[in-house]
């Protein structure tokens, strides 16, 4: 769209066709954010990016290093990434304990 190269459109598009179906988990961490935010308990949610920064990078590193896999590796590590963090997110969200019935009516 920006340029007229096919090679930066061709890794454009791959990195779309493997990475945005991912997108949906990241989402899901996304949820966790503002469900902790909602909760008062922020930490989890800050720490949930931990995994996913670890994976993706580490992965990306493999795929690039050791595995001669170029940008599908890197790609793909990318997409774990999001996929680890939405899963951590849904496990924390339903390890939260619901706010209303966890603490005493105090009124």
């Amino acid at each position: 769209m920006f340029n007229a190269q096919g090679e930066i459109a061709r890794i454009g598009t791959l990195y779309l066709r493997i990475a945005a179906p991912a997108y949906t988990a990241c989402g899901a961490g996304m949820a966790l954010y503002y469900f902790m935010q909602g909760v008062g308990n922020l930490g989890p949610a800050v720490c949930a990016n931990a995994p996913r920064l670890v994976v993706s990078t580490c992965g990306a590193l493999v795929a690039i290093k050791w595995l001669d896999a170029g940008a599908t590796g890197t790609f793909i590590a990318i997409a774990a990434g999001f996929v680890v963090y939405g899963m951590l997110g849904v496990w924390l969200m339903l390890r939260t304990p619901d706010p209303v019935t966890a603490t005493p009516n105090a009124g």
